[in-house]
């Protein structure tokens, strides 16, 4: 593997033609591409989000092998279960697509002073089956995170108070059911190699991915990130594609979409001036504005990784094999 600028390697790669997402772009999308927009939510830290489809990262509602490329700028910190994440992204890859990480270097950021996520953590947290924080998450991120670079605003002598006051509002979303937005982990250049590694992620006969580039201190103008271009390795097909479903469009792109739960077809329902996504006809999404709502946390989503056997005999070949 070169020492090459992740960002520049994967332009060169793309044709014109390239249909790829990306996810939680925000008001900072990544620069020099033409992606289709994937967030949660359509405005974050009060600004408007830039997006095309609202959907969660986890469970998106693409076929599998059906893009070019994929890319998260600042994202995976903040979901619960990395691993997990990373192997729903490479199944909405097509073999040879290519996935754009850039994940906060804990040296350079907020997380400075808490500990670096252990390997054994993330892959306990995969095994688990986690899809949200706990206690122990949310007082970590609160009560060890260097507080100046958090919430500067805050004066030194309120900082105890203000702590406590984050940590019981994130308690309560906890209660209610809804996803707590924190970074849930910390990462060093050296410890995400080694969660690709050991997690059967890249490297190794078993990996689903090949690492082309890597930098650090990543992207200069902010030197506060790592850096990672992967590509997804032929003969990896973890669910089969929908025949039939509802074509998303954007400029010359028609990008098929599926139920993110069950990933079966969905489809378009007139309703008033916009309509509904039908699955089954059972589950329904709504359009509003022209962006599909396709995020259902009431459903279980069918995924592979959602099954204890596979999480364990995955784990072992990653590790042990």
């Amino acid at each position: 593997m070169k020492l090459r600028d992740p960002l520049s390697d994967l332009q060169q790669r793309l044709s014109p033609t390239a249909l790829g997402i990306e996810i939680g772009a925000h008001a900072l999308p990544i620069a020099g591409l033409n992606p289709i927009y994937v967030d949660c939510v359509k405005e974050y830290a009060g600004s408007a989000s830039r997006v095309d489809i609202l959907a969660d990262a986890r469970f998106l509602p693409f076929q599998s092998d059906s893009l070019d490329y994929l890319c998260s700028s600042h994202l995976l910190e903040h979901l619960p279960n990395p691993v997990a994440a990373i192997l729903e992204w490479h199944r909405v890859l097509k073999p040879g697509g290519y996935l754009y990480l850039v994940v906060p270097d804990r040296n350079f950021t907020f997380d400075m002073t808490r500990k670096t996520t252990s390997v054994d953590h993330i892959i306990c947290d995969f095994f688990d089956g986690v899809e949200q924080a706990d206690e122990s998450h949310i007082s970590d991120f609160i009560y060890n995170s260097d507080w100046e670079r958090l919430n500067p605003a805050t004066s030194p002598e309120l900082v105890p108070l203000e702590r406590d006051r984050m940590m019981q509002a994130y308690l309560l979303e906890l209660k209610a059911g809804r996803h707590v937005d924190i970074h849930y982990h910390t990462f060093t250049p050296a410890s995400l190699h080694a969660i690709f590694m050991e997690c059967c992620l890249a490297g190794g006969f078993m990996a689903c991915f090949d690492l082309l580039s890597s930098a650090s201190r990543y992207p200069v103008e902010r030197g506060d990130g790592i850096g990672l271009l992967l590509r997804k390795r032929s003969g990896w097909k973890l669910n089969g594609k929908s025949s039939k479903t509802y074509l998303f469009h954007k400029g010359s792109f028609n990008l098929p979409l599926v139920c993110p739960c069950s990933l079966k077809p969905l489809e378009f329902h007139k309703k008033g001036t916009s309509g509904q996504l039908w699955c089954d006809g059972a589950d329904k999404y709504n359009i509003d504005e022209g962006i599909p709502y396709l995020i259902n946390r009431s459903l279980r989503s069918v995924r592979k990784w959602n099954n204890a056997r596979y999480r364990k005999k995955f784990i072992k070949y990653g590790r042990f094999a």
